[in-house]
């Protein structure tokens, strides 16, 4: 029988200054694996470890391995910047740990370069593309590479969130869960990690069902529905906005949206349902990067999409990134005058990542090569400085 030990990996933090807050999200793809593992019958034992929230799990890995009796070790790495951060780490617990069988999954290996996927890529006995959750009695067997046909459109079982103490998640955040309603895109970014053309789908019902349960079981208000297929498909839509409406009056939830494909309607509609908070991922303001990034919208619709949510009483919540190639002081400076003024529309404050261009993405074909930035970063972080005492509370650039 096999006891199974799900890792979050760490993570590069140094441009993140909200994982060092333990503003971070809990691992849901981990806790969907852990409900998957407890029904397999060769499985008799699941733990879970998160260094993502907190890096100082890693450094007693070995010991909480041996305490749980573990015969498997499954790491999930979700940037490019995850072997990297742990794969010392994992050599380790090769070399001190050999009867543990080391298994990786996660993002990153949906754009991995090829030598990721060669049989002992750094001490790992297997690795797993895909989305494990129907496969798990396959990979608690298999070595090498497991590649995981498409999940089909079922309801798996609800995370095991009691595996883990939520409320460490939120930092400066109000108490929320986050529910999955549907892995991948299919909105054709060209940066995009996600990008499915059939990804999994849930039914909004079921959705809504986990939220209600989750209101009873721990009283707390606030959530997060990740679905990036509601702005493309309206009929997904209104069965979200007829099972959230039934929801209680105390609920709070917030979503995300193509401000290209944001409507008065929609906003209209989305504030009955009990939504909150739209999250508009805007990128750039730049008519050349949006149209290399599959995102054209001009100022004015992405002024018009937070006004129509303010008017139906949202809160619209706006993500930047900056970091390409072709980036300037001036075009730098531009983006962020325009957050400013994008900021006298909302009361919250604007996000802003830095650009990290993922292989095996369109994008990667076009920058591939590239400096990583046409600014080095400690001049961006310099720049970023001088607009902090703008709107101090925005300033969180994420990698």
């Amino acid at each position: 029988m096999e006891r199974v030990v799900l890792l979050a990996s760490p993570a590069d933090d140094r441009y993140d200054p909200q994982i060092r807050q333990g503003v971070v999200e809990p691992p849901l793809g981990l806790l969907y694996l852990a409900a998957a593992l407890e029904r397999a019958p060769a499985c008799e034992g699941v733990r879970l470890v998160d260094a993502y929230r907190d890096p100082s799990e890693a450094d007693h890995l070995e010991d909480t391995l041996v305490q749980f009796g573990a015969t498997q070790l499954w790491v999930s790495l979700m940037s490019v910047e995850g072997p990297r951060c742990f794969g010392s780490t994992a050599q380790q617990v090769r070399q001190r740990l050999p009867h543990v069988k080391l298994v990786a999954g996660g993002k990153y290996f949906q754009n991995a370069p090829a030598e990721s996927l060669e049989p002992g890529w750094n001490g790992f006995d297997l690795i797993v593309r895909g989305d494990a959750d129907l496969e798990v009695d396959g990979i608690l067997e298999s070595q090498g590479l497991y590649e995981c046909s498409p999940l089909p459109p079922i309801e798996l079982p609800y995370p095991r969130r009691e595996l883990t103490d939520l409320s460490g998640y939120s930092g400066s955040r109000p108490p929320h869960h986050c529910v999955i309603g549907a892995r991948g895109c299919i909105g054709g970014c060209t940066f995009c990690a996600i990008a499915k053309r059939n990804p999994y789908r849930r039914d909004p019902a079921n959705v809504v069902l986990e939220i209600e349960q989750l209101m009873a079981e721990t009283h707390v208000g606030c959530y997060s529905i990740i679905d990036d297929l509601m702005p493309f498909d309206r009929g997904r839509f209104e069965r979200y906005c007829a099972a959230l409406g039934r929801l209680p009056s105390e609920a709070q939830i917030d979503v995300s949206w193509r401000a290209d494909r944001f409507t008065p309607e929609i906003a209209g509609k989305l504030a009955v349902s009990r939504v909150r908070i739209v999250r508009f991922g805007i990128e750039s303001i730049s008519p050349e990067i949006q149209k290399l990034l599959g995102k054209p919208c001009p100022r004015a619709q992405i002024m018009a999409a937070v006004r129509a949510a303010r008017a139906h009483g949202l809160s619209a919540v706006t993500y930047f990134m900056f970091g390409f190639p072709t980036d300037t002081r001036e075009r730098v400076a531009e983006l962020l005058d325009f957050m400013l003024e994008l900021s006298l529309e909302t009361p919250v404050p604007p996000y802003l990542g830095i650009l990290r261009v993922l292989e095996c993405t369109p994008l990667h074909r076009v920058y591939g090569g590239q400096p990583a930035t046409g600014l080095p970063v400690e001049e961006m972080l310099e720049l970023l400085g001088t607009w902090r005492a703008r709107f101090p509370d925005f300033f969180g650039v994420q990698a």
